[in-house]
């Protein structure tokens, strides 16, 4: 059993080795990198418990603090390093004051950071202290360009740093009331030396008007920062409703798609897409409907960042036709990604009722129904040809009516040719009747009549 162990413990620390061998090689040719580290001015009151000055280094091998050039060694009574995240001192004296150095290394480079560290006695009467100098801030640019809105989850931090002498106090407010930290981790203490505020991961509630008044016994300044906080968008879109067709849409009339949708992104888009297949199929929606043809309006008031903003989304189709049959895709896009939803539209022609029996149908019913004809088989994407049909049909129509009349006008006048040559040959037969008397014991005299006979049409 103990040898059993032995080798099990054999084999648990060369796969131990091997792990650590194996993250060393990942990590081989990177050069150590600073995370985090404290400001370059830390200001606290003699007497506090404790006070961290953070130098937060990855990839690190060596790690060493100096307090004014001179090497910090371990173990000290009051100085405590944590390698490789920070150094604690407790019990905060004056004579802690100082320059701290933080240098982190590793064969492949260095790093190194540096933070002034200045203990003060908010207590001491101003009248002890020589060479007075009232507050004055000493990042005024940086305060200025503070953002107005920032996003949930943001990283940041309310500057607020001053120096005088005395070293001057520092009281913040949101609001009109005092305010002593947004964390339970974070304490500020008024009338002592928190210059600046940390926001390690604002929340929407943390939005609004916050004032430091910095002051010592010669002068006083004040600083306001007002911020809103949006929120972080985790939600996709949600498509509520879109159109169904409950009864037929005719060829020739109007329509509207509306679809409702709700998402808590004010810059939310919006698209349509049309197929002709009436099988949905999301991985391809069709053609994309230009953005001419449909608009999209926010229904409710956009002031709250954490509520859901309703839209409706129409989709306005114009002198409908039954090629305008098909699918159709209302698509939502917010920054966590996109959601669509299908409906289909089927286009009839509308019936077409007959007339009266021995009502006369005029040449503008005609065209109507003509005009009908004509709509069905054109969809909302090429009607731009429509008008030239619509000229061609009824233009045509008068053409064939002028050729049937000028048909009939040459009819009726060779018919009547004709009639005139049939009278004048009957005439001149009459005539020889009259010349040529048959008489007794006489020849009687037949006149030739081949020479009429293409007047009576034969040969």
């Amino acid at each position: 059993m103990v040898l059993a162990f032995h080798r099990r413990s054999g084999f648990l620390a060369v796969f131990i080795l091997a792990g650590i061998s194996a993250i060393e090689s990942q990590q081989s040719g990177i050069a150590p990198d600073l995370r985090k580290s404290s400001p370059p001015r830390v200001v606290k009151p003699v007497g506090q418990e404790e006070v961290k000055l953070v130098c937060n280094v990855k990839y690190a091998k060596n790690y060493t603090w100096y307090k004014n050039h001179k090497k910090i060694h371990q173990p000290a009574d009051r100085y405590v390093v944590k390698t490789p995240r920070y150094l604690r001192i407790t019990d905060v004296l004056k004579s802690d004051s100082g320059t701290f150095v933080c240098i982190a290394s590793n064969k492949y480079g260095t790093v190194n950071c540096t933070i002034r560290l200045i203990v003060e006695d908010p207590t001491v009467s101003s009248t002890n202290v020589s060479g007075a100098v009232k507050p004055h801030f000493l990042y005024p640019d940086k305060m200025a360009e503070a953002k107005l809105e920032y996003t949930e989850r943001e990283k940041f931090q309310l500057l607020c740093d001053a120096k005088g002498t005395p070293t001057p106090t520092v009281t913040w407010y949101r609001g009109k009331e005092i305010y002593r930290g947004h964390r339970s981790d974070e304490t500020i203490t008024p009338g002592h030396y928190h210059y600046n505020i940390h926001f390690s991961g604002v929340d929407v509630a943390d939005g609004g008007n916050y004032t430091c008044v910095v002051k010592n016994s010669f002068g006083t300044l004040t600083h306001s920062y007002v911020f809103d906080v949006k929120e972080y968008i985790r939600s996709l879109p949600q498509i509520l409703s879109v159109w169904e067709q409950k009864k037929p849409e005719y060829a020739g009339t109007d329509l509207q798609m509306r679809a409702i949708v709700l998402s808590k992104n004010i810059n939310t888009k919006f698209f349509w897409y049309f197929s002709k297949s009436f099988v949905p199929d999301e991985t391809n929606l069709g053609t994309l409907i230009n953005q001419t043809l449909f608009e999209s309006r926010l229904e409710t008031p956009s002031h709250k960042a954490a509520s859901w903003l309703k839209w409706k989304v129409v989709l306005n189709l114009k002198n409908l036709s039954v090629a305008d049959s098909g699918s159709y895709w209302c698509q939502a896009e917010n920054i966590v990604g996109t959601v669509q939803r299908q409906t289909s539209l089927k286009v009839t022609t509308r019936p077409i009722t007959p007339s009266p029996s021995g009502s006369t149908v005029s040449l503008t019913s005609i065209s109507s129904e003509i005009e009908a004809v004509t709509q069905t088989s054109m969809g909302w994407t090429d009607r731009i040809r429509y008008p030239v049909a619509v000229i061609a049909v009824p233009v045509g129509v008068v053409a064939l009516l002028i050729i049937a009349s000028g048909l009939f006008y040459w009819q009726v006048k060779k018919g009547r040719a004709s009639s005139s040559a049939t009278m004048k040959s009957r005439r001149n037969i009459g005539s020889l009747q009259a010349k040529y008397v048959v008489q007794s014991n006489e020849y009687v005299i037949v006149p030739d009549l081949k020479g009429l006979g293409n007047d009576f049409g034969t040969n």
